[in-house]
């Protein structure tokens, strides 16, 4: 059943990543602006690889080292291009993106360049009440439409909306805290181990199962919570929300779907193998309506908070 889930997870994970590269190719010049955020996104990532490359002292072989260079290369073109055609399809969606970010480093006030296709012009997927105070941020401006579109999207972008702070904060302690709360209750009862396909990975075989809350450890943790919120939460469910016309009241179909994905993408890391899907799909529900109130962010601070917890809680959680 895991194989068969990873395998499916893989499908799908494939036909998105040549269905992203078409619709980047498509949209280059409108979502050029994007650029500097996705490069933001994708050095981070990198930085992060070369921390944990650098603190992990490993012998490598030539062909070893070319394939991780390669592989961490194709992990920044895809962050790039994810977060890039993520805010397009937020600000499509009159929804927030990247408000913080954006906010520090704003942009041309005239938008994205050319206008939208026909498609995109008479896109109905517009969130209720996007842009309104109480959710939080307002979208940026993507598009020059006319029309429903922009009724959709707001007269201010995220670089302009003031942001509550204290709210902000509220909720993104909410679903990280609420998550670690959860987990720790889910252990206590569940009382899983590592599978042995993580063991393998971590080098653990012919060692009690304890994960360390080391410096590498500690960057890995939040480099997962940065590439996951960015790809998942902001990139795919954005995705899915414009193509599906998801907007709206249905945009909770969009967070269930993101979510049922991302949570097969850790099937097979616990034992018993249900475990980790009923400890995590939950928690990307939260995530998701998270990332519709108050952006990507938002879901990147949440995530690298439980993934912290977590990390220093495991020795106690999962006690081998």
């Amino acid at each position: 059943m895991t194989q068969f889930v990873a395998l499916v997870y893989g499908l799908c994970m494939f036909v998105l990543l040549i269905a992203f590269l078409v619709d980047w190719i498509q949209r280059r010049r409108s979502i050029w602006e994007y650029a500097r955020y996705g490069l933001a996104a994708g050095c981070a990532l990198l930085l992060m690889e070369a921390a944990v490359f650098i603190s992990v002292p490993r012998p490598w072989t030539p062909e070893g080292l070319i394939t991780a260079v390669f592989a961490d290369v194709l992990s920044f073109l895809r962050l790039v291009g994810y977060t890039m055609l993520g805010m397009c399809y937020a600000a499509a969606l009159g929804l927030p993106s990247l408000p913080i970010v954006a906010r520090r480093t704003p942009g041309p006030s005239s938008g994205l360049g050319p206008g939208p296709g026909p498609e995109e012009a008479s896109a109905p997927g517009m969130a209720d009440g996007a842009g309104t105070p109480g959710s939080g941020f307002e979208a940026e401006r993507a598009f020059r439409a006319p029309g429903d579109l922009r009724r959709g999207l707001s007269s201010a972008s995220d670089s302009t909306r003031a942001i509550c702070w204290a709210r902000w904060w509220a909720f993104v302690l909410l679903v990280g805290g609420g998550g670690v709360a959860y987990s720790a209750v889910l252990f206590a009862a569940a009382k899983p181990n590592l599978s042995d396909v993580l063991r393998d990975f971590l080098r653990l075989r012919d060692e009690p199962a304890k994960i360390a809350f080391t410096f590498p450890a500690l960057v890995a943790m939040l480099e997962f919570a940065l590439a996951e919120e960015l790809i998942f939460r902001l990139g795919i469910q954005g995705f899915l929300a414009h193509y599906l016309k998801l907007g709206g009241r249905r945009y909770w179909i969009a967070v269930v779907l993101t979510s049922a994905l991302w949570t097969a993408g850790h099937v097979g890391v616990l034992e018993p193998a249900w475990v980790k899907p009923a400890q995590i799909f939950p928690l990307g529900i939260a995530l998701g309506f998270l990332m519709q109130r108050f952006g990507a962010e938002s879901c990147i601070v949440a995530h690298g908070f439980f993934n912290v917890v977590l990390l220093g809680l495991s020795p106690y959680l999962l006690p081998g």
